[in-house]
């Protein structure tokens, strides 16, 4: 009998442990159902991002800032950067300048989007907003905008201008889609060295003969100073010989009488011979 009640409580006791073990697993379920419930529910929106949100098919046009979302299970949070990113073109060929010569050149974009414009680019720009619109509008400028020069312009230091004139052009185009354009960058990449060796000797020839035109206008300026001293002196000289007159010269010899008459000398007034009645003064030192 004391053996039966003991097989009887051995065998309750594995029950017991059985429900237990079975409620265990069944709460690490529940648990695991509601944690993959919640994180499919939630969503973070990283540094550097604003979030679109979007549900059914509709579009929330009030961005999300970074940080976390709780989202309906037939709803979404699409990221969009704000941050500055850049993107390289390799040797961009078949663009001619003014003369027909193909200029082949390395492009660098940096670019953004306005954060309060990242819903209207999800609603109205289908796939990579740059590859959609920045990539075809910078061709289209870089074309028009090279082919206004001549080859030689570009390799003699005229491609900063035509740089800003791309990243001027580009920037007003796409600015109304929300997109910024921050900088453009264009580097010359090969030239035949036929071409190449025919614009540096063009460039050569024109500094000589603006170094010589800046030698023969600096002799002209020379040239003109000196005559302009020679006048000067030539007015000075003639204001002095209109200044002197007869009586002023017969005045300053009788000034140089009264000296010589008055010092230790004999003086002796010899004539000329001139009609005009000058005599010369000879002083003599007396014994």
């Amino acid at each position: 009998m004391d053996l039966e009640v003991k097989m009887r409580k051995f065998v309750n006791a594995d029950d017991a442990s059985a429900d237990f073990d079975d409620f265990i697993k069944m709460l690490v379920v529940i648990i695991v159902i509601l944690f993959a419930t919640a994180w499919s529910v939630t969503y973070i929106v990283p540094h550097g991002n604003v979030g679109v949100y979007e549900r059914l098919g509709v579009i929330d046009h009030i961005e999300k800032e970074p940080g976390l979302y709780f989202t309906l299970p037939w709803a979404r949070i699409i990221d969009y950067s704000v941050q500055t990113q850049e993107y390289e073109f390799k040797e961009i060929k078949g663009t001619l300048t003014q003369e027909g010569l193909e200029f082949k050149f390395d492009a660098s974009i940096l670019y953004s989007i306005q954060p309060d414009k990242a819903s209207e680019i999800r609603e109205s720009i289908s796939g990579d907003y740059f590859e959609t619109i920045i990539v075809p509008s910078f061709s289209s400028i870089a074309r028009e905008e090279i082919k206004r020069w001549l080859i030689e312009d570009i390799y003699s230091g005229k491609s900063t201008d035509i740089q800003e004139d791309i990243f001027i052009r580009l920037k007003e185009e796409v600015a109304p889609r929300g997109i910024n354009i921050e900088s453009v960058y264009i580097r010359a990449t090969g030239l035949p060295p036929l071409i190449k060796q025919a614009i540096e000797n063009k460039i050569t020839e024109k500094q000589a003969v603006e170094q010589m035109n800046f030698t023969v206008q600096k002799e002209i300026a020379i040239s003109e100073q000196r005559m302009i001293r020679a006048n000067a002196t030539a007015q000075v000289n003639n204001k002095i010989a209109e200044s002197i007159t007869p009586e002023l010269l017969a005045w300053e010899k009788l000034q140089v009488q009264k000296e010589f008459a008055k010092s230790g000398t004999t003086t002796y007034l010899l004539d000329t011979g001139n009609s005009d009645g000058n005599q010369m003064i000879l002083p003599v030192e007396k014994n």
